[in-house]
Parts: structure tokens; C-alpha cells; sequence
């Protein structure tokens, strides 16, 4: 049995950065990005990266580089399993099928990020067209710190 991991690992290592810089340059171009209104600026009270991955459209390539890099990591964890199987190690076959199981359900949630919705102004179907009213961030209310811890 014949297994390569490194290009899993190489997709996996590779994603992010790269899912980080087009995030990062699609915010910056295609979206009204300000720190004065941003709730995750407002929350922390500084820059953080997680901006990247809020404002619509940059949610886009962030979930398919997340998407990646969540693919890559299961299908190395499965490969795993399997490379302990065939070599008939049932103490390190159950440890792998624990690892596995726990890293792919944390890393199916940090997809989850995604899904939430800081600004629900971005709802209006012109919102490629950046007709995106200003909010005032100053003023978080209860539901957008829940949705920044969660």
C-alpha cells in the first residue's frame, strides 16, 4: 500500500496563507471595509485578521480555502487510519480513528465562521454593487458580541 502524504500536508499548509492574502486583498478592494465601522475592529479595539473573513464578498474564497484545507486534512487523517490499519496496529488504528474524528469536527466548525452575519445590511441583493450603509460600531449590541464570541 503505496500512501503520499505530503502533498496533502503541502495543500493543507499552502491554503491558508494563500486563502489569507486573496481575503485579505478582496476586502481591501471590493468591500467598504473601515476600521470606524468595522464590529470586529470595534470589539477587540485594534486590527484583527478575522476581518479578513467577515465582509461579503471576501467570505467567498474564505470558505473555499477553508473548504481545502479542511478536505486536506481529512483525507490525510483517513489515509492515516488506513496506513495503520494495513500494517495491523489496532491500538494505534483506535487512537488515529479518535484524532481523526475530533480534528475533522473541530475543523468542520471553524467553517461555521462563514455562516454569521456581522452586518445584515450586506443582506440587500445590491450588495455587490457596495451599496453598503455605514453602521455605527461604536454602539455593539448584545447579538454582535455573541456573534463575535461564537
Amino acid at each position: 500500500l503505496i500512501l503520499k502524504f505530503r502533498p496533502l500536508a503541502w495543500g493543507f499548509s499552502t491554503a491558508f496563507p494563500i486563502t489569507l492574502v486573496v481575503c485579505m486583498i478582496v476586502t481591501f478592494t471590493a468591500t467598504d471595509y473601515s476600521k470606524d465601522t468595522d464590529k470586529i475592529y470595534a470589539f477587540y479595539g485594534m486590527f484583527n485578521p478575522c476581518i479578513f473573513f467577515d465582509h461579503y464578498p471576501a467570505k467567498v474564497p474564505g470558505a473555499i480555502g477553508f473548504l481545502v484545507m479542511e478536505f486536506c486534512a481529512v483525507c490525510f487523517g483517513i489515509m492515516l487510519l488506513l496506513y495503520h490499519f494495513s500494517t495491523h496496529r489496532a491500538i494505534r488504528t483506535l487512537q488515529t480513528c479518535v484524532f481523526v474524528s475530533a480534528s475533522s469536527f473541530i475543523e468542520a466548525c471553524v467553517l461555521n465562521i462563514f455562516t454569521t452575519n456581522l452586518y445584515p445590511e450586506e443582506t440587500h441583493p445590491h450588495r455587490l454593487l457596495h451599496e453598503v450603509k455605514q453602521v455605527n460600531a461604536s454602539k455593539l449590541t448584545d447579538e454582535d458580541v455573541k456573534v463575535i464570541l461564537t
